[in-house]
């Protein structure tokens, strides 16, 4: 049941590779009672999309605004999640959302809902592939139950996070930003909870609540080999999870992969490793984080 309608709620909707139109994401709302939601759709590429079109006209009839934003050279997903918060600093509530989530009337119920009691809503993520609960995740169990999270261990995906401005005010508070801008890909939304465990940790309160689900496909459960960009990614969260939030279990996959490429006389490749280890972030965040 909704309580009271907050005033200004903004969508991102992150598209790769697709006409907006294919998007499961955007076709889901379509079919949703949306109370003047503010939408932005960010293209990452490779290609610009046209915004015209029944589609595009559907989607300015049914939101309070849309923006297009092209960003054909793969903007870092952290970058993206920082400036969309930055540029609607007068927001109630954010929400960012993959262009393959299955959105329901539940969810944007809870997104519209004034009745402040939560900083973070952590959907359950129901993967389309097994139809088990994979997020969040509090201590390392996945949460089934609809109830409150305990912020010092949960970790979820970044589609479907809903952010009050509550909780963004509390890191503006401390000056710093709420997703890690070194990372463009793997390990965006995981670095969130990291800087909010170290806002924690100096006496923050934090309140997550799991009350929605979401379907969302998640790419680590489907079949067929990974590609070599998959593996790359995640080799680039490897590195830089270490360097920003070191453990003995990220320091030791990043010597075995050093190792690795060692053995199989990939000394580039180990070099660039160590490199961007030093450096502290992905390539792609390079030029934006010398923009700033």
């Amino acid at each position: 049941m909704v309580h009271n309608v907050v005033n200004s709620i903004h969508i991102l909707v992150v598209i790769y590779g697709k006409e907006i139109s294919e998007s499961k994401t955007l076709n889901s709302l379509l079919g949703l009672v949306t109370n003047g939601l503010h939408l932005t759709i960010l293209n990452n590429g490779p290609k610009i999309i046209e915004c015209n079109g029944p589609f595009f006209d559907s989607l300015v009839e049914k939101m309070a605004t849309v923006r297009v934003e092209n960003k054909i050279e793969n903007m870092p997903l952290s970058i993206a999640y920082n400036s969309f918060i930055s540029e609607n600093s007068d927001a109630d509530k954010y929400a960012f959302l993959d262009d393959d989530t299955e959105l329901n009337q539940e969810y944007i119920d809870r997104l519209v809902d004034g009745f402040s009691d939560y900083d973070v809503e952590l959907p359950k993520i129901i993967a389309s592939e097994d139809r088990g609960v994979h997020y969040p995740v509090e201590f390392d169990v996945p949460v089934l139950e609809l109830r409150r999270v305990d912020p010092r261990g949960a970790i979820s995906i970044g589609s479907g996070l809903i952010l009050t401005k509550g909780f963004v005010q509390k890191f503006s508070a401390k000056n710093k930003t709420l997703f890690n801008n070194n990372y463009a890909l793997y390990g965006v939304d995981f670095s969130l909870f990291r800087n909010a465990r170290k806002l924690l940790s100096k006496g923050m309160g934090f309140s997550y609540t799991s009350t929605v689900s979401l379907n969302h496909s998640l790419s680590r459960l489907q079949k067929g080999k990974i590609s070599e960009h998959t593996k790359r990614e995640r080799l680039y969260d490897t590195i830089i999870s270490a360097r920003h939030y070191p453990s003995l279990g990220y320091m030791k996959e990043l010597v075995k992969a050093i190792l690795v490429a060692v053995k199989h006389g990939q000394l580039p490749l180990a070099c660039h490793i160590i490199a961007t280890y030093v450096k502290g972030y992905h390539p792609r965040c390079e030029p934006y984080l010398k923009r700033k």
